[in-house]
């Protein structure tokens, strides 16, 4: 084990030399060569070019750009996407745990959050979960229906494993749709007086943002009227901020049941530049005991394209980035071994991912060949 993981550790060092053209070679060999590399459509090494000039130019222009993260289990808790989030906020400026549901039934490690008197409809999930009787769910895959009155309050975390840049809020927003008339929404928190919101009727999706003169302990949103509450923003300064949308067993085939009016509109507000997916695992089991493992991943396939179309047409503006599934293990005649159709699932994955202009993270090589 030990031999592996300094090969894998290895392979991830990234050295430049004194010599700019020893180095660009470096680089382009790395992105060319390297197993942990990012597999970029054509090879074409610019493909993140403009992403990452508009993350460089959001600070200095006060501005905020969005990376929307969503995945399966792996990355509930906030545990991937906090990584991610606290090394690029430490280069392009930005702060906060970002978005959250207005209720959250997993708790994550990079803020605290309460919520009553809503009521809880989602996309996806088991049979308790409740449905809606329109798609209008929004980016989060979930909105939460306030009916006369609701609140929802946040506190700074205290978790252990939680990032200093998650801790500095001082940027606090509401993404809501479908209020009716004198909507009106008030934040309270200990470093401002009440600062209410009124709205008037709408049946877009409407953004409304309060600007603190410093980072906040805790805060609340009051909320009188009725409205769909798709997201709470809990953003910093001005830079980049990383969207968690953890779905527990998902397999990444559910965006297309969200309205595209709802998810236009919501990601031309929010700025959003990059969307990550990351499933596959949750597809394994079914692909491994199918008579026909190609057959099983060719559909697997037809009905991930569907979706990257989908998002495509929805946040145009956004470069997409898919993240293939861990190696799995599984006991066969009491020897663990990885599941059977896994390597061929993720070669297709990024086989399907390049020809779709979508850069794709090969997670299973990434783990190592041993």
């Amino acid at each position: 084990v030990d031999a592996v993981l300094s090969k894998v550790n290895k392979s991830f060092e990234m050295s430049c030399s004194d010599n700019l053209l020893d180095s660009m070679r470096f680089f382009r060999d790395y992105l060319k060569e390297n197993p942990n590399r990012i597999y970029l459509p054509n090879d074409d090494y610019t493909f993140f070019d403009t992403l990452f000039a508009q993350l460089e130019q959001a600070g200095p222009q006060g501005k905020t750009y969005r990376i929307m993260y969503y995945g399966d289990s792996q990355i509930e808790m906030d545990r991937m996407s906090s990584v991610l989030r606290q090394k690029l906020q430490e280069f392009f400026g930005g702060s906060g745990p970002n978005m959250i549901p207005a209720i959250q039934p997993v708790p994550t490690i990079s803020v605290v959050q309460r919520a009553s008197d809503l009521v809880r409809y989602t996309v996806y999930g088991d049979a308790t979960t409740r449905r809606a009787p329109h798609n209008r769910y929004g980016v989060m895959s979930q909105f939460s229906q306030v009916t006369g009155n609701g609140s929802i309050s946040f506190t700074k975390t205290n978790h252990s494993g939680a990032f200093d840049k998650a801790k500095e809020i001082s940027t606090v927003s509401l993404l809501l749709g479908r209020n009716s008339k004198g909507f009106t929404a008030t934040l309270k928190c200990d470093t401002l007086q009440p600062q209410p919101k009124v709205l008037a009727a709408s049946d877009s999706v409407t953004l409304i943002t309060w600007e603190l003169p410093a980072n906040v302990k805790r805060g609340s949103i009051d909320m009188k009227g009725n409205a769909e509450i798709y997201a709470v923003l809990l953003d910093g300064e001005p830079g980049v901020a990383i969207d968690n949308v953890a779905l527990r067993g998902c397999t990444g085939t559910i965006f297309t049941r969200i309205n595209e009016e709802t998810l236009r509109q919501s990601f031309e507000l929010l700025g959003t530049r990059l969307i990550i997916m990351q499933f596959g695992g949750n597809r394994m089991p079914g692909i491994s005991s199918s008579k026909s493992i190609n057959k099983s991943i060719n559909s697997y396939m037809v009905e991930l394209e569907k979706q990257i179309n989908y998002m495509k047409r929805v946040a145009p503006k956004a470069t997409l980035l898919f993240i293939g599934p861990a190696d799995m293990g599984k006991s066969y005649n009491g020897k663990m071994g990885t599941w059977k159709g896994l390597p061929e699932l993720n070669d297709s994955l990024r086989v399907m991912a390049l020809r779709n202009e979508v850069a794709y993270w090969d997670m299973f090589h990434v783990m190592g060949d041993s």
